[in-house]
């Protein structure tokens, strides 16, 4: 059972320690990538030595996050985590680093508290917002690059503000952060306005092949790995592709279905209101946000089998 820890008890690790690896989860998002290296510079300012490790890889789409980071070679002392609710969602490095966690930083209420501590904040917006909290409480200036990588991250968690988890003390933060010379219109136009050929030709087959239920409350899509591979869309560019089933209008729970490599099914689930996806995550084994979550089946179920069982479970909900 992981310590729960308030942020000065967390700063102190982070001062009495070097060497950092810094954990995200796998096909990690803007807050993932934007925490991680945000706290790599504000631990490099403390005369700290840190890094990132991903399972996936870090994707082109972010590269803006990370491409000026040098190689660090170095044998990690302590290892930590950003942005991460369970120690299942590391890949093939749960075996390595789940165990050896002294810390992990998050903001998703259905942590699992597989670190030996925790500070946890489900309020948070973002995993950023505490990031910046924690550069305030350590007493280390935030600069423009630091600026630039926390906005990213609460940007995107909050779909550039728009979701229900923004909050005042999201704009207070991110109020702040304006004050430093990055190119935050830039940053919106990439995470939420660019799109490859393929990506809209994908984004225009999930309209078409949107399954609607209970009067039109609730949208269900599917995502083949077939369907990626004849549109030549990247995996990284799924992100946003989970929040249009919501869009229809009179739709109050969205679903989209991934088939996996692995040939594992994931569904993300977005809501409105207050219909909670987590709970119904969370009766699949996954977890998340009240109006973000996701859960994963094991490759014998079937797409239908894991729509029908979706599916029931949303209409027992909603009654």
């Amino acid at each position: 059972m992981s310590n729960y820890i308030d942020i000065s008890a967390a700063c102190n690790i982070l001062k009495n320690n070097d060497d950092f690896a810094i954990l995200t989860h796998q096909n990690p998002d803007g807050d993932a990538f934007g925490s991680a290296f945000a706290l790599c510079l504000i631990l490099k300012k403390l005369g700290k030595r840190a890094k990132v490790l991903n399972f996936t890889g870090f994707p082109e789409r972010y590269s803006f996050l990370y491409t000026d980071f040098a190689a660090f070679d170095f044998e990690e002392k302590t290892v930590i985590a950003v942005d991460l609710a369970d120690d299942s969602l590391l890949g093939d490095l749960r075996e390595r680093y789940a165990d050896k966690c002294v810390l992990n930083i998050d903001h998703h209420g259905s942590n699992v508290g597989f670190a030996e501590n925790t500070l946890l904040n489900s309020k948070a917006a973002a995993a950023g917002e505490i990031i910046y909290d924690v550069a305030e409480n350590l007493g280390v200036s935030v600069d423009a690059e630091i600026a630039r990588r926390l906005y990213t991250a609460i940007a995107t968690d909050t779909g550039c503000f728009k979701f229900s988890n923004t909050t005042s003390r999201t704009h207070e933060i991110v109020s702040q952060l304006l004050k430093y010379d990055f190119d935050f219109a830039n940053i919106n136009r990439e995470m939420f306005d660019i799109k490859s050929i393929g990506k809209i030709k994908l984004e225009a087959a999930i309209y078409e092949n949107t399954e609607y239920y209970f009067g039109g409350k609730c949208a269900v899509a599917y995502i083949s790995r077939n369907l990626l591979s004849s549109l030549g869309v990247d995996e990284t560019e799924l992100d946003t592709t989970m929040n249009l089933p919501l869009q229809t209008l009179g739709v109050v729970v969205g679903v989209t279905i991934k088939e996996r490599e692995d040939g594992k099914l994931k569904a993300s689930m977005r809501s409105a209101g207050d219909f909670c996806v987590s709970d119904i995550c969370a009766s699949f084994g996954g977890g998340g946000h009240k109006n973000a979550a996701g859960c994963e089946f094991d490759e014998k179920y079937s797409i239908d089998e894991v729509k029908s069982m979706i599916v029931a479970e949303i209409g027992r909900v909603l009654g």
